[in-house]
């Protein structure tokens, strides 16, 4: 005596074979993987470049010289109120 499957069984069956086989599907998810990773590479591309592109623009139209996060930072340089004057020094520029 043989078992009959249920419907629901035999469909899920039929798409577990069919899953996997088709060059059509394969083809269409390499192509779909392929645009996606363009279009994941213009995005990055656009994250690094664009913020600092805008920044720069925004600086050239207000006259601006530094953005904000540069102006917070040190940058190594001497605070404002405290200059040294080492004329005879090897390094005047410290």
């Amino acid at each position: 005596m043989s078992e009959k499957q249920n419907p629901f069984e035999e469909m899920q069956d039929e798409q577990i074979r069919t899953f996997f086989e088709g060059p059509a599907d394969r083809k269409i998810k390499a192509r779909l993987d392929g645009t996606m990773g363009t279009f994941r590479l213009l995005g990055n591309i656009a994250d690094v470049y664009l913020n600092r592109f805008v920044d720069t623009m925004v600086g050239m139209a207000n006259g601006a010289g530094v953005r904000d996060e540069e102006a917070e930072a040190d940058q190594g340089r001497l605070p404002t109120g405290e200059k040294k004057s080492n004329d005879d020094s090897k390094y005047p520029n410290l």
